[in-house]
């Protein structure tokens, strides 16, 4: 499991260089894909970042861990869940009971979410 992470961390380090500095590899989890999207500029990552604070506010510890994995390895469900030592289903729902309120918020216009699929044609 250790030496996954290693590889994807080095991998993804190395689609970085081959890329260059202007775009970025994203995991859409609705789609179960790699995509390439440009980097946001300071200013969004500002935005990004206080979005996903307000997101995060009321989650459970659980539900950040996964949220932290997804951040941080880019992993598919199951490589997080063998990280976290859960199950898969498990990581599913957690990241259900994220989004829900997510949509909420959204829906309400307190929070704006990006969407990975409109900035990157398929």
């Amino acid at each position: 499991m250790a030496d996954d992470s290693r590889w994807a961390t080095g991998h993804r380090r190395r689609i970085c260089e081959i890329l260059g500095p202007d775009t970025i590899p994203v995991y859409d989890a609705e789609w179960e894909m790699w995509e390439l999207v440009p980097v946001p500029d300071p200013e969004e990552q500002t935005v990004l970042r206080e979005t996903l604070g307000i997101i995060l506010a009321q989650a459970s510890m659980e539900e950040r861990a996964v949220c932290e994995a997804m951040l941080t390895t880019g992993g598919t469900q199951e490589v997080i869940a063998q990280q976290l030592g859960t199950t898969r289903k498990s990581v599913e729902r957690r990241l259900s009971r994220v989004r829900r309120p997510a949509e909420k918020l959204a829906a309400a216009g307190v929070i704006m979410v990006p969407s990975v699929s409109s900035a990157v044609t398929r």
